[in-house]
């Protein structure tokens, strides 16, 4: 998984200096907002992350420190796909492409 991260963190890094300055943190972070389909982060919001997971302070985001932010991204997504509650929308498209209901009660 490691070297995905690191393929990902690649594509960023503009320069190839095996460091995301802000800009290229910014482009990071904007197109992750994207795929998620939510707003784009506020320069504020950039600002602080950054600062966050920049652990040796040098104002940009090594590969090491990349690597970090994306599991713990990983991290925080799965704990929050633990305690999704599904639709009922969901539940009832899950029910029709298994065939059961939410009750465990076979319908075909």
């Amino acid at each position: 998984m490691e070297q995905q991260f690191k393929n990902y963190f690649e594509l960023y890094d503009a320069n190839n200096n095996g460091h995301l300055n802000f800009d290229e943190f910014t482009r990071y972070c904007i197109d992750v907002n994207h795929k998620m389909g939510i707003p784009p982060p506020q320069e504020e919001d950039v600002k602080k992350l950054m600062e966050k997971y920049d652990t040796n302070k040098d104002r940009t985001i090594s590969l090491p420190e990349f690597i970090d932010l994306m599991f713990k991204c990983l991290e925080i997504t799965a704990e929050a796909e633990k305690q999704k509650k599904p639709s009922e929308k969901e539940k009832s498209d899950l029910e029709k492409r298994v065939g059961v209901t939410t009750e465990a009660k076979v319908t075909a």
